[in-house]
């Protein structure tokens, strides 16, 4: 069930993952960049397993840091990077006393993968993320990737009825592997007038795709804006730097609040619209997703849940349920 789409998101590259990418979690932190390849993917997953046990001992008081591509993700990347105008927290870490970084991994598990509106793969999937954030340069980089769990077998055929008429390749036709993707991005992150006042983000893109036979290259600029008010409004613009070059516009609210005094429990919400000049510009996809995480020291464990409905011209046609687990450390 990944084929056509999976090309469809190399030339077309804008929709909704259900993976939520990059949904914000606590602390002001710098958006990072989204990258997929098996060597990011090992790297993530390695960062992972060596933090994770001093993790569940720590007494660390971390909160959660805005990842890049505001697509949060269960498996429903959500389009954008929001922009988190809370004032800036030194997170202590022992790199940062000989170098002014911090770091962040994120693993999350989901259900399917879509991205933009567009159904990526409908089997499980796992989508770890790394992100450096340099100190208070605001700059930040991030690897992302994206890595299929079930149906890695041979070549899938997509099934005629399940892609529009027109779509490119023809229904049918034999395509790439199971998805596996790598993303990186370098982004910037300002914040202009404090926790109350107005936010600028931008940066660069590079999609990977390690298992596709063409077109496994991708460009995209990307600068949004948004204000520090209790629904975190934003609006980000996405362009494609090669053929086609297309625009992507995410318009949405990305709410926090703590469900405890303490501050352990954080509920993230997000409402979002996307816009796209693919065919014509107009409405491309609308995702709603709500993620709840427990802190425990440097360690954050939560569900993920979502709701994305697409533009009838792409392959997810109807709307679609999407749920995950994230797991995220912050040092």
């Amino acid at each position: 069930m990944q084929s056509t789409i999976q090309r469809s998101k190399l030339q077309a590259h804008y929709s909704v993952t259900p993976t939520l990418r990059d949904s914000p979690d606590g602390i002001p932190r710098k958006r990072g960049i989204r990258m997929q390849q098996p060597a990011g993917i090992l790297i993530c997953w390695g960062v992972l397993l060596c933090v994770l046990p001093n993790a569940l001992s720590s007494d660390v008081d971390a909160e959660g840091c805005r990842t890049g591509d505001l697509n949060s993700y269960f498996s429903t990347s959500l389009p954008g990077y929001s922009i988190r105008l809370e004032e800036s927290v030194e997170r202590p870490s022992p790199v940062g006393r000989l170098f002014p970084v911090s770091i962040e991994a994120v693993a999350r598990l989901a259900n399917e993968y879509v991205w933009r509106g567009r159904l990526i793969s409908n089997k499980q999937t796992a989508h770890p993320s790394l992100t450096l954030v340099f100190g208070n340069t605001s700059l930040s980089l991030n690897v992302w990737g994206a890595v299929a769990l079930q149906g890695r077998e041979g070549f899938l055929i997509l099934p005629p009825d399940s892609v529009a008429e027109g779509t490119d390749p023809p229904p049918g036709t034999p395509m790439v592997k199971s998805t596996d993707e790598v993303n990186l991005t370098l982004s910037f992150d300002r914040n202009l007038g404090g926790s109350r006042g107005f936010g600028l983000s931008g940066g660069f893109t590079q999609y990977l795709y390690p298992n596709a036979t063409e077109n496994t290259r991708r460009q995209e600029l990307f600068m949004g804006v948004g204000l520090g008010n209790p629904i975190a409004p934003a609006l980000t613009a996405f362009y494609g730097l090669r053929s086609p070059r297309n625009l992507y516009l995410v318009a949405g609210f990305y709410p926090q609040f703590y469900l405890d005094p303490e501050g352990t429990t954080l509920v993230t919400g997000r409402a979002t619209v996307g816009f796209s000049d693919i065919g014509g510009f107009g409405f491309n996809d609308l995702t709603v997703s709500l993620t709840t995480t427990l802190r425990k020291g440097i360690l954050s464990v939560g569900p993920v849940v979502g709701y994305v409905i697409s533009d009838g011209s792409l392959n997810l046609k109807d709307g679609k349920f999407l749920g995950g687990l994230e797991i995220r450390l912050i040092q």
